[in-house]
């Protein structure tokens, strides 16, 4: 736990936030508007679009069944890496 001061110690130098996340769905458009209606926020289709940031829905595509397939972060420099098979996109975004 990083006790009640943790937002005194945030270091942005390479990450700015977290931008969005990608969330594997059977039926990406059902899974969405089911969100959308829990979250009182509009959907578009796949993706709910957030105060700051969006969750898309996506086909499941790699066997691991629904769940979160990928974090996307606004940072400073483009690269994506993968965690026990969730990839982190680092998207350089306007800071």
């Amino acid at each position: 736990w990083a006790g009640p001061g943790w937002r005194d110690h945030i270091c942005t130098a390479v990450v700015h936030a977290i931008s969005a996340v990608e969330i594997q769905a059977e039926d990406p458009e059902a899974m969405a508007s089911r969100w959308s209606e829990v979250l009182g926020c509009s959907a578009d289709r796949t993706t709910i679009i957030l105060d700051e940031g969006e969750i898309r829905f996506v086909e499941v595509a790699d066997g691991r069944g629904e769940g979160v397939s990928a974090v996307e972060l606004a940072a400073a420099q483009a690269g994506e890496l993968e965690i026990s098979g969730v990839r982190i996109l680092l998207a350089p975004q306007a800071g």
